[in-house]
Parts: C-alpha cells; structure tokens; sequence
C-alpha cells in the first residue's frame, strides 16, 4: 500500500521557484558583559543610601600591616536590595452576608 504525492495528483500551476535568497551564516546574537542579571544602572528610580564602614576610614593605617593606609576608591560596591511587591497593590473585602430564616 502506497499513499500518492500531492505532486503527482495535483496541476503544478506555480512558477518554479527563483532563486532563493542566500542566507547569512549564521548570525548569534552578541553576548553582552557582565553575569546576565540587570546593572545599578538599569534602576534609576532606586533610592541611594550610602553605607559607611563601621570601623575603617580613610587614611586610617592598614588593620593587618601597618605600614600602609587606605584610600577610597573611585566606584563604590553596589548591591541591589529588590522588595517584591505586587504591581496593583490589593485590598480584599469580606462582606458580611445574611439570610433570612422564617419561623413558621
């Protein structure tokens, strides 16, 4: 048993094709830097808080060696505190129901 071709069944009424367009070697997708999750600069509407140590200061000498003292660096450590909230914030009401009972 053998199933027919719709090639052969069916009047080929099309133009044979012209042809195709060449297809560019396979394109990928620049990988950007960084470890895939969103920068600081990705929140602008973040408040900022400054966090100072609570020990070590500028110009203050070297806790381990003593002999050299720390300076402040350019950029400063970043970290990201996200606090998930939903979108719309939500009010559920519980309505009070009643029913009627007759005492008959």
């Amino acid at each position: 048993m053998s199933s027919e071709k719709s090639v052969r069944i069916l009047p080929n009424d099309s133009p044979p094709p012209s042809d195709p367009a060449p297809k560019p070697d396979r394109m990928e997708p620049k990988k950007r830097p960084g470890h895939g999750r969103n920068g600081s600069k990705d929140y602008p509407g973040a408040s900022v808080v400054a966090v100072t140590h609570p020990q070590l200061h500028a110009g203050d000498a070297c806790p381990s060696c003593k002999d050299g003292h720390l300076h402040l660096l350019k950029e400063s450590a970043k970290v990201i505190h996200i606090l998930a909230q939903p979108i719309f914030p939500a009010t559920l009401f519980n309505l009070e129901r009643n029913r009627l009972a007759v005492h008959v």
